[in-house]
């Protein structure tokens, strides 16, 4: 991840990766939060959420999977998506994959505090294949819309989830 100025000029960069794939998913998982940065995305089978002060300087790193177990496998997590709390912490949402190589997952979303420990945590379901979030903003209201596809054995909807 790299800040620049409105030159283009390095002001810094942190270096992402590791041992397993990741994806940030762009500029759509940046927000601006308290002063900081945080950014979400897929780390291997986990979604994650980093925290960035003002010099690049990482301090919140928190990984989360949905620790479903079925006939010895687990599940995974993908997506990562995040909306600003009005208390400081965040809702965090993904794709929450289940075992056993099935077709099938469902919504996720992660209430967290400032800290990045869970508070509670929901899965959405409308009873089809495969349901993907792309993403969860925060409504005039104050509640939240989580929006993403719904895959069905022949085709591929939109899907909206709103708590207003």
């Amino acid at each position: 991840m790299v800040k620049i100025d409105v030159n283009g000029a390095v002001i810094w960069q942190y270096p992402m990766g590791g041992s397993a794939s990741i994806y940030s998913y762009s500029i759509n998982s940046l927000i601006e939060h308290l002063g900081e940065y945080f950014i979400s995305g897929t780390y291997g089978n986990s979604i994650f959420i980093q925290g960035f002060n003002t010099n690049g300087i990482l301090g919140l790193d928190r990984y989360y999977n949905g620790f479903l177990t079925f006939s010895g496998f687990s599940s995974s997590c993908e997506g990562g998506y995040i909306a600003a709390a009005a208390d400081s912490g965040f809702f965090l949402t993904g794709k929450l994959n289940y075992p056993l190589s099935t077709p099938f997952s469902d919504y996720y979303l992660l209430r967290l505090d400032a800290n990045g420990d869970t508070l509670w945590t929901k899965t959405y379901d409308n009873l089809q294949l495969d349901d993907s979030p792309s993403g969860i903003l925060k409504t005039k209201s104050g509640g939240y819309l989580i929006f993403g596809n719904t895959k069905l054995a022949s085709a591929t909807s939109a899907e909206f989830y709103f708590d207003g």
